[in-house]
């Protein structure tokens, strides 16, 4: 059963279970009402934590504590009315939502790069790489660097050997293609990351001459490292992580008196700006590899759906 959730779901239902257990020993619940947990005392921590989650941090917990149980072979004794009754009420008190991120534009991919050493440092040619590929392809920062405090498998993560280089073919743009043996949403059967040349529109922050770079001035890394590994001033192959790559952009951001970026930013800002170009959702829902019409929510100026779509409508029809 175990085997069925995505490694990463695994790890988000172990935080909810540690944050269950956390608040029983807090509250000096007995051992025996914990595991199987009893369900009064599983009301009172839902209770407990009404107004300070939102909805959907609470629908996550309830089913991290029922998968708990079911992998243990045990039913988790609470209704479905007062479940029912639970969630209505999280829904009214949950607090305010956090302001939406904001997506990254194309002038901030310029304000990195120009404050990026790519020809005199391996790791900014990685970091830049990175990030323009991660703008264009509708990644994840998550999914294409490494997380040192939690190392993934090593067959479920992308490495430098993934990656395919596509030269441009008559009319066809050159593209690098970056596979993804196990994706969020595919699950196992994965998918491919891909960018294409924006060397006719935007020369400077194209992702395939960014990937071109990185690969050749890190070509010492070992090809089951990291897409990004890069080779460090020590002359050592090194892991390119999130939290590395998004803090040297925001240092370059926060000189130039530009806000911040998340790793989510660049997924944002790539979907918005395939949008305002008039990209088809349909192609952007692929390129992104959204399966529903979740990809809108990453949309912030929605206006530009609405101006586009809306416009002008033959008046005959009323």
């Amino acid at each position: 059963m175990a085997s069925s959730i995505m490694t990463s779901t695994m790890e988000g239902y172990g935080s909810s279970v540690r944050a269950f257990l956390k608040w029983c020993e807090q509250n000096n619940i007995p051992t025996p009402y914990r595991f199987p947990t009893h369900t009064g005392v599983l009301l009172c921590f839902y209770r407990a934590n009404l107004d300070q989650f939102r909805a959907s941090t609470q629908r996550n917990r309830h089913a991290a504590i029922r998968l708990w149980h079911e992998l243990h072979g045990f039913e988790l004794a609470v209704s479905e009315f007062a479940l029912a009754r639970l969630s209505r009420a999280g829904t009214l008190l949950q607090p305010e939502p956090l302001p939406s991120r904001r997506p990254v534009r194309l002038d901030d991919l310029q304000v990195i790069r120009n404050g990026l050493e790519i020809h005199n440092d391996r790791a900014h040619a990685a970091i830049w790489a990175c990030v323009s590929f991660a703008f264009f392809s509708l990644a994840r920062i998550g999914e294409v660097t490494a997380d040192l405090s939690a190392p993934r498998d090593p067959t479920a993560r992308a490495l430098r050997y993934h990656w395919s280089l596509r030269p441009p073919d008559g009319i066809i743009a050159a593209t690098v293609t970056l596979r993804l043996p196990v994706d969020k949403a595919q699950g196992p059967t994965g998918s491919d990351l891909i960018a294409s040349s924006q060397a006719a529109s935007a020369p400077q922050i194209c992702p395939v001459h960014a990937v071109h770079h990185h690969l050749l001035v890190n070509a010492a890394v070992p090809a089951d490292a990291g897409p990004f590994a890069y080779i460090d001033c020590n002359g050592h192959p090194r892991e390119l992580t999130g939290s590395f790559c998004t803090d040297t952009a925001n240092a370059i951001l926060a000189a130039a008196n530009r806000p911040p970026i998340k790793g989510h930013c660049l997924r944002i800002g790539g979907t918005t700006f395939y949008m305002s170009a008039g990209i088809p959702e349909t192609d952007i829902r692929r390129h992104g590899r959204w399966k529903t019409d979740v990809m809108l929510t990453y949309i912030r100026r929605m206006y530009v759906s609405a101006g586009r779509t809306f416009a002008n409508v033959d008046p005959t029809f009323g």
